[in-house]
């Protein structure tokens, strides 16, 4: 429940106006999915902080595209702090790399209208 608390922490530097509920709202919405199909996740660091926050959803809708098998991993609202520099970047970037193989997802796709936010 305390990373719930911290991950409210940083999204909130985000997003100031986003009430508390609807982030527990979010959170018990999420723990109801199959991981294979949704979530959403905090990359901490071995301390506990909260360094990154994002939700995303499995589309394994069959495409046109030659080539593709596998599913499609959407990234939606990405919060990340601007504390660590290119470590968050790179911590991010592996750990939807790992979500994605994981998912069994070809293609990563960070959804531009679902906002990007960096928080000093």
């Amino acid at each position: 429940m305390r990373c719930v608390q911290r991950g409210f922490m940083l999204v909130s530097l985000a997003w100031p106006d986003l009430p508390q509920a609807r982030w527990h709202e979010m959170v018990r919405y999420y723990r109801g999915r199959a991981p294979a199909h949704a979530g959403l996740v905090l990359i901490e660091d071995r301390r506990g902080y909260v360094h990154a926050v994002f939700r995303y959803v499995v589309d394994m809708t069959p495409s046109l595209r030659p080539g593709l098998r596998g599913g499609v991993l959407r990234v939606q609202d990405l919060v990340m702090a601007d504390l660590a520099g290119r470590e968050v970047v790179a911590a991010t970037r592996l750990g939807v790399a790992e979500l994605a193989q994981a998912c069994g997802c070809q293609v990563v796709i960070l959804d531009p209208g679902a906002g990007l936010s960096c928080c000093p």
